[in-house]
This record gives C-alpha cells, structure tokens and sequence, in this order.
C-alpha cells in the first residue's frame, strides 16, 4: 500500500509538471509578439547624438578654430549652464546645474537636463515650470549622477525622453591621457548597452584642440563599428503598448501555477484540492491588484518570476548524486539555462514600457533576484541535511568555507551599478577587450564562477570535491541568477541581453569541462 501511494504522488506530480510545461508552452507563444515589438523598438533606437561641454571653449582657445573643428568631426550640439551664451549655428543643451544655482534660459535652447545636487530643494518648481511651459523642448537625465532621481522624474512628466552619459570632467582628469582608450569604451558601451541616447563630452584635460578633435572622432568610430549611427539632431522614437490582457492572463497563470511547484519542491506538502483553490487564489490575487495598480502589479510579477524561474530546476530536480553521466549532467545544465532565460523573456515583457527602456523607470527588484534564489535553494538543501557533514570541519573544509564566503562577499559588494568594491583597473582593461573581442562582454560571475560550478557540482566525479557538492550546487546557482538579472536591466537592448547569456552559459560550459579535467589530476586527500 505504501508503494501504491508513493506511486500515486508521483503520478500527480508528473501531470502537474506536464500541465507545468503547457502553461510555459502557451505564455511563450503569447508573448512573442510583444518580444518581436522590443527588438524592432532597440533597432529604431538604434542611434545617438554627440555633444560636447561649453569648456571646449576655454578663454584662451580660438572660438572660430574650436568652431570650425567641431563642425569637421560632425558635432552639433554643445552643452551649458550658462545661461543665453551664444552659439549660433550649434544645438544648445541646457543645463540647469543645481551645485551652483542657475537661471531661467531667455534664449531658444534645443535639448533640457539637469546635473548636481541640490539638498535644500529650492527652485525645483521653478524648472518644472519651465519644463511644462516648454512642452515641445526634450527632457533628459544623466545617469549615475546625484540628478539622476529628480532628472528621471522630469522624463516622467513628459512620459518619454532621452537617457545622457557623461565623463565627469574630475574623473577625466584622474585617468587622463593614458586611459582614453577605457574614456572610448565606455562611451561606446553606454551607447551600446545601455540604450544612451546623448554623450556629454568634456574636453582631455591638458590636451591640444587637435588631440580633443582625433578624441572625438575615435569615439564616432567606435561607435559607428558597433553598427550604431551617430545623428546630428535628437531622434527619439515612439514606443507602442502591443501588450494585451490576455498575455498577462497566461503570465499571471504560469506564476501562480510555479509558485505551487517552488512551495511543494520546498517540501511543504498540498493535497489536489488545496492546490486547485491556491492556485484561484494567486491567479485571483494578481488579477484584481492589476486591475488596481497594473504598474505595481507587473513589478511584483517580475519579482516572483525572477526568484522563481532561476531557482525552481535547483529545488524540484539537481540534488545531489554520487555522480552523473555527460548527457544527464549537460540536459540538466541546459534545463537550468533555459528556465532562467525563458523567465528573463518574461520579464522584458512584463516591463515593456517606454519609461523602462529609456530608464526613467527602473526595475528595483533586482537586489531581491540576486539574493533569494540562493536562499530559498539553501533551505532546500538545509531541509534535506546536506550540510550536517560540516558540523565536524577538516582541514580542507575551513579553507574551502573561507574562500566560498569571501566569494559570496564579492558576489555582494560587486553587484550594481556603483559597488562597494569597484573593478580594478586591470579588470576594467579586461572587460574591455572582451567588449571589442566578443561585441558584448559576457558576465564575469557566470562565465568564471556560476556556470563552471554548476558543470562540476552536476558531474560530481572528482572523489576529493564529492564532500563539497553541496556547497558547489549552492553556489552555482549564481549562474541562473545571473542570466536572469542580466534581463532585469530592461534598458539594454534584448538581443544584447540575449547574446550576452548565450556567451555566459557557452564560455561557462567549456570553463567547467577545462577546469573538470584539471581538478581531477590534482591528488588531494580528505
């Protein structure tokens, strides 16, 4: 009888993960049309436009020469904060500078951004004012500056806009002429990657005009090379709502039904009819909260699939066995790919909205798609007593504990935009030959610690490592959760996101099969 049973759930389980992989099958379908739509947006956005600072135009320079060689490279457009100076035959840039107080531009300007920090919050009214009394002029932010916050909500108040990169003029001046080749690489990366519509650029501290101009042009060629056009004036294009209800309908359906699976995978056990209401509960729940706030809704959505989708081949299938066979380890490395990726998709539909793409809404459950994956897993394995064995540690296991933990610091401090522990400049000089080499740069905690962990801890053949399978599958995990984040930046192109974790899961792959072969001739005694 007990044999009959265990048969039974079985049984029921399977049905479930077939009704699993219809559900997963329709959304997919669903939601290509709204995937085609993105990629035909990130080709028409496909262009930017090159402006540099009013201090090419020091006291000392020639103004007509300064003039006369900004028109030969192409420029037309320059940026200021002082208001109603002449540039007759240039675009003006405006810049309301918030360090240093500004005023109210008299003069036609073409293009509206903001810049500094303006702690007491005097005069912000007067520049949305003047925002909405100039309803045809072009509002942008520049990112990563103590603007960026009030700068995205200007955007927001035309519902689109254009996102700005600059090189702090402070910032040049500490990597100077040595490392204009990184200055290039990132103007062409946040062209690239990031959807930028406008580079702000400051002249090469202690650098002759002509030197400045050959500046200019490399980054136009560095550009243009990336298959990017350089236009002269603003070119900002519509982004169409192609979304339907009935594709979150599907979405809403699958989330609810992978929750379940996650609950049960977890080893928390429901009978068919508790399954049934809670999953009319969930699907209910999304249903009515999109209908009172679709913007809050679709987020949380996001959320729950980024946990989910990149944690869920971890709790219901990759346990820990004494070993497996090239094929089932290599099918089983796949299936975890592609939930993660096909999750990621998702996500890009669920946030595909112009004040995502160009950055005036960002997605801030990716902090929660970093960490809660790995600890949803380590309940997992805490629940089936994988790490009873480290309770009496040898040797070989505090070293490994330490180098695991301080793995797991970095993993923290280096993620986001600005981490506690910046790249070294060896890293960044990496980074950007993997940039030129590869078009775009694949995830270094993929391709070095995720993927060629996951290969080893799957394989588990190397008798001295077998003691830490445990800790291998874990960590692995930041692998998926990786590939998942890397579609949470919903700014960058998908078919970068998408080449991007192709490279990720390809590199990790042979990484792991190289670093297999090496370990297994290293005689290590427990």
């Amino acid at each position: 009888m007990a044999n009959d049973s265990g048969k039974g759930k079985n049984k029921i389980g399977m049905k479930k993960i077939e009704l699993f992989i219809v559900i997963l099958t329709i959304s997919i379908v669903v939601c290509i049309v709204p995937l085609v739509q993105r990629i035909y947006v990130d080709l028409q956005r496909n262009k930017v436009t090159m402006g540099v600072d009013e201090s090419f135009f020091n006291p000392s320079s020639d103004k007509e020469k300064v003039i006369k060689g900004l028109r030969g490279v192409h420029i037309s457009l320059i940026f200021t904060s002082t208001p109603n100076r002449d540039y007759n035959g240039f675009q003006v840039g405006y810049c309301f500078d918030l360090n240093k107080g500004f005023k109210i531009p008299k003069k036609k300007v073409d293009l509206i951004t903001v810049v500094g920090e303006n702690k007491m919050g005097k005069d912000i009214e007067s520049i949305k004012r003047y925002i909405s009394a100039n309803g045809k002029i072009p509002v942008g932010f520049v990112e990563f500056d103590p603007s960026t916050t009030f700068g995205r909500k200007l955007v927001m108040m035309r519902g689109n806009g254009f996102r700005i990169h600059r090189i702090k003029k402070r910032e040049m001046e500490k990597m100077g002429k040595k490392m204009i080749d990184i200055m290039i690489t990132r103007y062409r990366r946040a062209a690239l990657e990031r959807n930028v519509n406008v580079l702000w650029i400051y002249p090469i501290p202690i650098a002759s005009l002509r030197e400045n101009l050959r500046f200019l042009g490399d980054i136009q060629d560095s550009i243009k090379r990336s298959g990017i056009s350089i236009r002269e004036r603003l070119s900002l294009p519509y982004v169409p709502d192609v979304r339907a209800k009935y594709q979150y309908f599907f979405l809403f359906s699958l989330l609810s039904f992978a929750i379940i699976i996650l609950i049960e995978g977890l080893g928390i056990e429901l009978n068919v009819s508790k399954e049934y209401l809670f999953f009319a509960v969930l699907l209910g729940f999304f249903i009515i909260s999109y209908i009172l706030n679709s913007m809050f809704t679709l987020e949380v959505s996001a959320i729950i699939d980024a946990v989910v989708f990149s944690s869920i081949v971890y709790i219901y299938s990759i346990m820990e066995k004494k070993d497996r066979e090239r094929k089932e380890a290599l099918t089983l490395y796949l299936l975890t790919f592609l939930f993660a990726f096909i999750g990621g998709l998702f996500i890009q539909v669920l946030l595909f909205d112009t004040r995502y793409i160009n950055g005036a809404l960002i997605f801030r459950g990716v902090k929660i798609a970093l960490v809660f994956p790995i600890v949803l897993i380590a309940i997992r394995y805490l629940e089936n007593r994988y790490f009873i064995r480290y309770l009496s540690p040898k040797k070989l296991d505090i070293l490994i504990l330490v180098l695991l933990g301080i793995a797991a610091v970095l993993y923290v401090t280096r993620s986001g935009n600005h981490p506690l522990i910046p790249p070294f400049t060896f890293e960044r000089r990496l980074r950007d030959w993997l940039d030129r080499t590869l078009f775009v740069r694949p995830r270094f905690k993929e391709i070095l610690i995720g993927y060629p962990l996951l290969w080893l801890g799957l394989r588990n053949k190397i008798t001295w490592l077998k003691r830490y399978t445990p800790l291998i599958l874990l960590f692995s995990s930041v692998g998926p959760i990786s590939t998942m984040n890397t579609f949470c930046h919903i700014q960058t192109p998908i078919l970068f996101s998408i080449l991007r974790s192709l490279y990720g899961v390809g590199l990790g792959l042979i990484i792991g099969i190289i670093l297999e072969r090496i370990l297994k001739g290293i005689p290590v005694r427990n």
